[in-house]
């Protein structure tokens, strides 16, 4: 091991002492956080720079096929994902950088409307801020102090979906500061 590979892995472990970020990824079965984060940050890279983990396992020294298929089907889910997201954004929140972020009550909400294909249009409604065309809307609301609380899809005009996340975003407040 060279001296590069052991500064990334003492930093590496420093940054999770700090976030917990690793021990979100549970196994399914058990509960537990992975034993080999090098496996499962390999697969987390993996997934989002949108390479396949035979290349991956072949990019990685001393990383395998099987190993790395083991870590995605027992412990990368979408909720862990969520729960990892969470402490960091946690740990962030008690930075004080984040202060200059706002005091966690503005926010910003967007919709991207998607048009429907002919086949699909009594899915949709139709939207005149969009186009004459029914559109299905995805919105993303995201709080000046927490991750992103919600996303939806609607086929309803944008003040519907943006009262519902206004009482998201109050409720997360609520059990933020309930946290202390």
């Amino acid at each position: 091991m060279d001296h590069g590979e052991t500064t990334h892995g003492s930093q590496r472990a420093s940054v999770d002492r700090w976030t917990v970020f690793l021990e979100q990824f549970t196994y399914l079965r058990t509960g537990l956080p992975s034993e080999d984060p090098q496996d499962l940050l390999t697969v987390i890279l993996s997934e989002k720079i949108n390479q396949g983990l035979t290349r991956m396992a072949e990019a990685v020294p001393g990383s395998s096929l099987k190993r790395l298929s083991h870590v995605v089907n027992g412990y990368v889910r979408e909720e862990c994902y969520s729960r990892a997201l969470t402490e960091i954004v946690n740990q962030q929140h008690g930075m004080e950088l984040a202060t200059h972020w706002g005091n966690g009550t503005t926010s910003s909400s967007d919709g991207l409307p998607c048009p429907l294909g002919s086949a699909r249009k009594a899915l949709g409604h139709r939207n005149p801020k969009c186009d004459s065309e029914p559109v299905v809307i995805f919105y993303t609301h995201i709080p000046d102090q927490t991750n992103a609380l919600s996303q939806c899809a609607s086929r309803s005009s944008p003040p519907q979906p943006m009262t519902r996340f206004s009482g998201a975003a109050r409720r997360a407040r609520s059990s933020r500061s309930a946290r202390g």
